[in-house]
């Protein structure tokens, strides 16, 4: 693999164009970098994400990093089989989620820390001299003929074209290529806003604790990991969408509430 910019005058070839360096384009180019096809990855971002996003990996994921090669390496940072604990407000548990079995071979809820989980399927890729991955560089025209597709992208040195066979859409919710292609995102989006955080030195519980408040009036629910030792460094955009929501002090109260049995709603205050 290659990690790079494009300084040909003339638009390079290649078999695939995969347009987004998330957990779906770096798996694809994984997986077509062990079939011997020659792919470009190109994303926008610097490079892989550093902040948390999602938590869980199931089964048939793990079934397919398998197929890449990669399951020894993911499965070591992996905590494999937890549950969740459901909490109100008060402290009481109201539902206990647990999955048995491996009908596919593995548990099939599985906690994962997606800035890890991206190195690590990046790194997969410098097994393969064919497959190049090219941050910091943003996709702005997308055409095609009867035989090519053509992408035009933007990086630090100017405005570049590649071309292809297929181009594949891997962008994410403001998807370049699914609007380019005048696609519309199907679905809804929940009207909570959420908070994840990646805790350092927790509890060696399998199982995570889920404070949830649905108390009406009540512009914020909590979920959280437990944590012995909390620092959260919180960024100034976190800040801006939380604003009015104490979270420092909320993380403590549930924090108290694991270690000393704490009822949350004594200490929560709107």
């Amino acid at each position: 693999m290659s990690v790079e910019a494009s300084r040909s005058a003339a638009p390079e070839f290649f078999d695939v164009i995969i347009v987004g360096a998330g957990p779906t384009g770096l798996t694809l180019a994984n997986l077509l970098g062990l079939e011997g096809v020659s792919t470009l990855v190109i994303d926008r971002k610097p490079g892989t994400v550093e902040e948390p996003r999602a938590v869980s990996i199931d089964d048939e994921s793990l079934r397919v990093m398998q197929a890449c090669g990669l399951i020894e390496t993911i499965g070591s940072t992996i905590v494999p089989g937890y549950g969740s604990h459901y909490l109100t407000a008060a402290g009481s548990i109201f539902l206990r989620v647990k999955p048995v079995g491996k009908p596919y071979g593995y548990p099939r809820r599985n906690a994962f820390r997606q800035p890890t989980f991206e190195r690590q399927l990046l790194e997969g890729l410098t097994r393969f001299a064919h497959v190049s991955v090219r941050f910091n560089s943003n996709a702005t025209m997308l055409g095609h003929d009867d035989q090519y597709v053509e992408l035009s992208y933007e990086d630090a040195a100017g405005s570049r074209k590649v071309r292809s066979k297929f181009l594949i859409g891997c962008d994410g919710a403001s998807s370049f290529v699914r609007k380019s292609l005048g696609y519309r995102l199907e679905g809804e989006t929940l009207p909570e806003r959420w908070l994840i955080v990646d805790l350092e030195q927790s509890p060696a519980e399998r199982d995570t604790l889920v404070f949830c408040d649905f108390r009406p009036k009540r512009d914020h629910q909590l979920i959280g990991f437990t944590p012995k030792d909390l620092q959260v460094n919180l960024s100034r955009e976190v800040r801006k969408i939380f604003k009015g929501f104490f979270i420092g002090k909320l993380f403590g109260v549930v924090a108290a509430a694991i270690q000393g049995n704490v009822d949350c709603e004594d200490h929560i205050s709107h």
